[in-house]
């Protein structure tokens, strides 16, 4: 589950702007705690500006499913998963919180880097929680660009089994918790649905729990079989997978370094092209992949 820091995006325009973003749990006087993304530039090791973006009230208790997974798409707006908080499915209310456009949970946001909303974002109704982009996802960490086709890709985790890829469209319902490939785990969980709602499925989902956490496309030249590739790190059992992906549909899976298992926070291609990924452990690890 893990609160804490969950992610650092340096901005377009780091170069002349200095700007970074930071995404963390933050805890109020209650010890209760929720999503919070803020910015400030980048002054020597410290940063001044500093402003808030976004904050998913309602705080609440248990350290999990936050989301706080970034990303700047090509548009040059702001991306952001905020998760559902809920470790079990009938905590929800009668209407599920990743459900509800009036609650911040569970949602995809969309703003311009001041944290102002962009005038283009879909519309969900007078009630709906301002920057709202997408519904119904329950605890998102990894997106990433296709450069190929400007396309944002993310992963969703899900409970018991149900881990996901999909790729992330203005308005969109990805069904949780009305939908899903995996089980509750709330024995019994049905809630009722409204018949008008319609859902965007998975491009691709996980027959085992993989856990996915921060993705990236492999656009590198130490292995040039990987090219256009998605790569898929996890926390279940140091699950490591290479998407190979045609026209929005993957046509290729295959999990790698399964002897040599490590729980993995995220994956990045740095500007040179070399591949990198985060260990998930008490002494953390930053390891470089290569090739022979």
């Amino acid at each position: 589950y893990n609160a804490g820091w969950f992610q650092v995006l340096l901005d377009p325009d780091f170069i002349d702007n200095k700007y970074i973003y930071i995404s963390y749990a933050a805890e109020n006087d209650d010890r209760a705690s929720t999503t919070k993304v803020v910015r400030g530039r980048l002054n020597g090791s410290s940063l001044s500006e500093l402003e808030t973006l976004l904050v998913a009230a309602p705080y609440s208790h248990g350290p999990f499913h936050y989301g706080g997974g970034m990303i700047f798409g090509p548009d040059g707006k702001l991306y952001i998963t905020i998760g559902e908080r809920n470790l079990f499915e009938h905590n929800n209310p009668v209407l599920p919180l990743a459900q509800d456009f009036s609650d911040k949970r569970g949602k995809v946001f969309r703003i311009n880097p001041d944290g102002s909303i962009p005038e283009d974002n879909p519309d969900f109704g007078p009630q709906a929680v301002k920057g709202l982009y997408a519904i119904g996802i329950r605890a998102t960490q990894g997106l990433a660009v296709d450069s190929n086709t400007d396309e944002i890709w993310f992963s969703d985790h899900g409970t018991i089994q149900g881990d996901e890829l999909n790729i992330l469209e203005s308005g969109a319902n990805y069904g949780w918790p009305h939908r899903t490939s995996g089980k509750y785990r709330s024995e019994g969980y049905n809630p009722p649905i409204d018949s008008n709602l319609v859902f965007t499925d998975p491009i691709h989902s996980w027959d085992q729990t993989v856990a996915p956490t921060g993705l990236t496309f492999y656009e590198g030249s130490d292995f040039p079989q990987w090219k256009g590739n998605l790569i898929v790190p996890g926390l279940s059992k140091g699950s490591h997978w290479r998407i190979n992906i045609e026209d929005q549909k993957v046509i290729g899976v295959e999990e790698l370094f399964i002897n040599d298992r490590v729980r993995l926070r995220k994956a990045v291609v740095s500007p040179k092209g070399k591949l990198y990924l985060l260990t998930d452990e008490e002494n953390g690890k930053l390891i470089r992949i290569k090739n022979g």
